[in-house]
């Protein structure tokens, strides 16, 4: 099969170019071969043709060898005995490898799809404003993530609306709820039951620390695990908690502050660029605290 070589094009005409190469050998993928499905092969090329022109300064990358191509291919699949689904991967492969060859350049890998394993559909129709889970095997911390308009409404009702002092856990207002802010804040009681943020107190137990060095988070885009690095208090009237930095040097400063400071010790390598996560709760040794867990969000790859 000869194909001539393709000057450099734009990402836009590389991306129509594999929309439409891809419609072609989808096509002619689930052929038989009949006149017919051949010749709704050809319509469909000739679609991807005009859907491309615009973008092109040549047509030989849509011409007779590229429906050659995917005929062949179609043929060599079914001798092989191999059934349309098994060969999705193998297509797009192939597809991926005739793009890169005809216009000579690299192709970035393909985007890797995350999802949850938390099935939040039932969530989020009956908890309008729950934008994560959080858990923590061994302990009580298994609770969906609030976020609402202010961090007043959450301290004092559940997740359901209802009022309660238990309140519910919940994200900064502040925060973008997709957890892609340099630090996300999330909120909680310590009850004295240990339920919500209270088994946050434990980490003053290195011991506890290391049983426990890591919590779960479930999203509807992906899920994450986070790695405790750090836990300190602090005197809400004397300082606050970060969201963003504005450079390195403030990110690493701020590192190491609380580092020093931490209740615990970690080995957990933390760098500029890495997203945060920091767990909030009361911290009733003096008046006006806050005791913090700080950690690495890691996505998770199951």
């Amino acid at each position: 099969m000869n194909i001539k070589p393709a000057p450099k094009k734009s990402k836009t005409a590389i991306l129509l170019l594999f929309i439409g190469i891809m419609g072609v050998v989808f096509f002619a993928a689930s052929a038989a071969a009949t006149p017919a499905e051949v010749e709704l092969t050809e319509k469909i090329r000739e679609l991807a043709m005009d859907f491309a022109e615009p973008f092109l300064e040549e047509w030989y990358l849509f011409n007779d060898s590229l429906r050659e191509y995917a005929l062949t291919f179609v043929e060599t699949t079914k001798k092989a005995g191999t059934s349309l689904v098994d060969s999705v991967i193998s297509i797009r492969k192939a597809v991926e490898l005739l793009i890169a060859s005809l216009l000579e350049v690299d192709l970035p890998p393909a985007k890797r799809i995350r999802t949850s394993t938390l099935n939040f559909d039932p969530i989020q129709n009956e908890l309008a404003d729950a934008r994560a889970w959080i858990r923590m095997d061994g302990t009580v911390l298994n609770y969906p993530v609030m976020y609402g308009a202010d961090n007043e409404f959450y301290l004092n009702h559940l997740p359901n609306g209802k009022k309660s002092k238990t309140g519910s856990i919940f994200i900064d207002y502040r925060n973008t709820p997709d957890f892609s802010d340099p630090n996300t804040l999330i909120h909680g009681h310590r009850m004295k039951s240990g339920a919500m943020f209270g088994t946050l107190r434990n980490y003053s137990s290195q011991s506890y620390y290391n049983k426990h060095p890591s919590v779960v988070i479930f999203t509807p885009e992906g899920d994450y695990e986070v790695v405790f690095f750090a836990g300190y208090t602090f005197d809400q009237n004397a300082e606050g908690l970060p969201i963003k930095f504005k450079d390195a040097e403030g990110f690493d400063r701020y590192i190491q502050n609380i580092r020093k400071r931490s209740i615990f010790k970690s080995d957990v390598e933390v760098s500029y660029g890495d997203r945060l996560v920091t767990l909030s709760t009361c911290e009733y040794s003096f008046k006006d605290g806050r005791l913090v867990l700080v950690g690495k969000l890691l996505e998770k790859d199951y």
